[in-house]
């Protein structure tokens, strides 16, 4: 209520402020720098690892927990979560949001190949190491008929 009666007293105060609000956002949104496809960091490293015909129980034992134990030595690390599916394994490390991602890469690659002594000698392929880079991935997906993605290729 005092609010009120001070406002209705002083109206020309209170359109003042308004207008230099206005301005001042007016000014902000001009000066506000944009840019159609930023550089989006994401702090986010996937170790995927590929055993062949390996039921998931074994693919957490051989595989998930081995290359686990090695990156929880590696700094600014938020979390570590795991999937293990028949065939495949995959680790998932976020970072702190201040972390160099370039040097986050280097360490876990470190750490991988540190546990590539646990893992088995039978595995085909190497750990494969990958970081999320928006700049890799299209904006728009167009099907083999021309369609955005619409969906009605459901591509």
């Amino acid at each position: 209520m005092i609010l009120n009666q001070f406002a209705l007293k002083r109206q020309v105060t209170v359109l003042a402020l308004l207008v230099v609000i206005v301005i001042a956002g007016l000014y902000c949104y001009v000066t506000l720098p944009r840019e159609s496809f930023p550089d989006i960091t994401i702090p986010y490293v996937f170790v995927t690892t590929t055993y062949e015909g390996v039921a998931p129980a074994d693919m957490e034992e051989l595989i998930t927990i081995p290359i686990e134990r090695k990156l929880k030595g590696i700094d600014d690390v938020e979390e570590i979560r795991s999937t293990s599916a028949e065939g495949i394994s995959t680790v998932a490390i976020k970072f702190l949001p201040k972390v160099d991602l370039d040097d986050a890469l280097q360490k876990v690659r470190d750490k991988v190949d540190q546990a590539e002594g646990d893992l088995p000698a039978d595995l085909q392929d190497d750990p494969v190491i990958k970081e999320v880079n928006f700049s890799d991935m299209p904006v728009i997906r167009w099907c083999y008929r021309g369609h955005s993605a619409c969906g009605d290729c459901r591509v």
